[in-house]
């Protein structure tokens, strides 16, 4: 395996694969990345809502990350301690592999006496492929290490958009859950070898040359995309519809 420079989570792991510049600057020149705008930012809070809404489907656990005001090392070390006890269900829990190099949180974790189980939530309403697949099969090949004394079962709940509300809220008619083990398995190869491409690209001492195009916004605005549209004036091609 590839060495990577400093711990890989899964959302530089997933934008990498529409553009390496944008990995490269996240690990060498963060200060670069602009602050969310009002959209992304509503995004966020939109997808923090239906995480919590989620939370529902295995009640009763502990927010490891203290509503996001825990996170890094102190993350991972609080919820080595958290497994000690007898909770079983975790929320936002934290893990590392081995060798430091991956790092995950996961949404929902749920211990049972048979298995381990892991379910990420989604606010989208359909499986997205191979985002979501490979979302939750980086998860399991940082898992499938902490959690090698029983089966761990990954499932993914995303929103059902014919689910109508009458009364109260039906948690488990909101949601579509679906088990994705399998399919996490079966993406392991196509991770390794993302994260050998990414590893050799990270080690590099130049900024890698990627045009300016469609993984700039999509499936939302990088972070980055100020640095690199910096020479392009404010009205020019990309202004012309469907272009």
């Amino acid at each position: 395996m590839s060495y990577i420079l400093k711990p890989l989570s899964k959302y530089p792991f997933l934008k990498a694969r529409e553009c390496v510049k944008a990995l490269y600057l996240n690990y060498h020149y963060p200060g670069l990345a602009a602050p969310p705008d009002e959209e992304q930012l509503m995004n966020f809070s939109t997808g923090n809502k239906v995480g919590l809404i989620g939370r529902q489907l295995h009640p009763g656990g502990i927010d490891l990350s203290d509503n996001n005001k825990v996170w890094g090392i102190k993350l991972l070390d609080k919820t080595q301690k958290a497994l000690k006890t007898e909770q079983s269900v975790f929320y936002e829990a934290a893990f590392t592999t081995k060798c430091k190099q991956f790092v995950c949180r996961v949404d929902i974790l749920k211990r049972e006496k048979s298995r381990n189980v892991v379910v990420e939530v989604k606010s989208s309403t359909s499986l997205s492929f191979p985002e979501h697949i490979l979302d939750v099969g980086f998860q399991y090949k940082i898992l499938k290490e902490v959690f090698n004394d029983k089966p761990l079962v990954m499932y993914l709940a995303f929103l059902n958009k014919d689910y109508v509300r009458k009364n109260s809220l039906n948690v488990k008619e909101l949601f579509t859950v679906i088990d994705v083990t399998e399919r996490a398995k079966a993406v392991q190869g196509i991770i390794e070898k993302y994260i050998n491409i990414f590893s050799k690209v990270l080690k590099d001492n130049s900024t890698p040359e990627v045009e300016i195009g469609e993984q700039c916004t999509k499936p939302f605005k990088c972070a980055f995309y100020d640095y690199c549209w910096k020479d392009i004036p404010k009205y020019s091609v990309w202004n012309i519809s469907r272009i």
